[in-house]
Formats: C-alpha cells, sequence, structure tokens
C-alpha cells in the first residue's frame, strides 16, 4: 500500500519535471543559436582577416608591428606613472 501511495505521490510533479524540462530545453537551445550565430560571425571575420593577410601580407606585418609596439609603449607607461616604477 505504501508503494503504491509513493507512487501516487511521485506522480503529479513528473508532468511538472517535463514542462520544467522543456523550458530548460528552450533556454539552452536559444542560447546555444545565439551562441551559434556569434561563432559563425566570428569564424567569417577571421577568414575575412586572414583572406587580406594574405594578399597584403607586408603591408599589415608593419601594422601590426607598430600596434603591438604602441600598445608595449602605452603598457610601460601605465606602470610607470601609476606603480611608480623608476
Amino acid at each position: 500500500m505504501s508503494q503504491h501511495q509513493s507512487q501516487e505521490d511521485d506522480s503529479p510533479p513528473i508532468p511538472l519535471r517535463r514542462e520544467l524540462d522543456l523550458e530548460t530545453a528552450e533556454l539552452i537551445r536559444n542560447a546555444l543559436t545565439s551562441l551559434g550565430g556569434y561563432t559563425v560571425h566570428i569564424t567569417n571575420e577571421v577568414r575575412t582577416s586572414t583572406r587580406i593577410m594574405r594578399e597584403n601580407n607586408a603591408r599589415l606585418t608593419m601594422i601590426q608591428y607598430f600596434t603591438i609596439a604602441l600598445l608595449l609603449f602605452v603598457i610601460a607607461f601605465d606602470l610607470h606613472k601609476f606603480m611608480a616604477i623608476p
């Protein structure tokens, strides 16, 4: 008898759990769809950048070197300014 009662007590939450699972699955599906869209966009940007780098290799390399040097200078300046490194 007690087993039969526990099965009756467990039966109402099962549809509720299924509804919550479907709701959670829908949220996860929407999140993955958005993430997939961003991933496709980023992949396309990387492909475009790679193609441009192949076409204009020397010019982009010089721009990249200049950008890296500028960033290193800014980092060193910030360290000197804010951390009082002599």
